[in-house]
């Protein structure tokens, strides 16, 4: 009986250990799903998701035709412009090319981005290849940006700007800087908010004069 009797406890035991794993296990366990969770989401926030593109796309090639309408028939014209786009692995746009109607290239943009998929650098380039301008962002703990600065082909700065905002993530603030640091234009932003959250009016102040005001209406199911 007493044999009988340990048996069961030590089964209890075990029973009890594989319903309540050890806390480090727990704690394995939780970073686990919430890497599968942030990877999820990133899927959904890449570029291609974005652009409705399904299946693992590396460049993607849109030429825009002139459309003819020949007695009622929609014909396809002459070529306006082409636009290629290139991805990394994760989906994400690293290189975007302008051509005009004759395949001659117009603009071209490259991207970099930070570990959290935030934009943190973008080059544009002349249809002869050289740089044209640099910019770079900086970015919160929330992925706010709060920084922005634009750099000439030479590593001069052309320009800065700073950005703030409340604490539903609205922009309130943004300040342009000229490249000798002195203030060029100082936006804020005042909004008013309806028992859901969602601002309903949003002022916005040019170098503190009133210049525009934006209203929404919202229907919720």
């Amino acid at each position: 009986m007493r044999k009988l009797v340990s048996l069961l406890f030590v089964a209890g035991m075990i029973t009890f250990i594989s319903c309540n794993p050890p806390k480090k296990d727990q704690e394995k366990t939780k970073k686990y799903l919430d890497s599968l969770k942030e990877d999820s989401i990133a899927k959904l926030n890449t570029d291609m998701a974005k652009m409705k593109l399904v299946g693992k796309v590396k460049i993607l090639t849109e030429i825009k035709y002139k459309a003819l309408d020949n007695f009622g028939e929609i014909q396809t014209g002459d070529i306006e412009g082409k636009n290629v786009v290139v991805f990394d692995e994760k989906g994400t746009k690293i290189e975007e090319s302008q051509f005009d109607s004759n395949d001659s290239l117009e603009h071209k943009y490259t991207y970099k981005y930070d570990d959290k998929g935030n934009e943190i650098e973008m080059n544009s380039y002349k249809s002869d290849g050289s740089l044209k301008f640099k910019n770079t962002y900086k970015y919160d703990d929330k992925g706010n940006k709060i920084e922005e600065n634009s750099y000439a082909s030479n590593g001069s700065l052309n320009y800065k700007n700073t950005y703030k905002y409340d604490a539903k993530g609205n922009e309130i603030e943004e300040d342009d800087f000229k490249s000798d640091g002195t203030l060029d234009y100082a936006f804020t932003y005042k909004y008013e908010y309806n028992k859901t959250g969602n601002w309903m009016k949003a002022t916005e102040f040019v170098n503190d004069k009133p210049k525009s005001i934006s209203s929404r209406e919202i229907v919720y199911y």
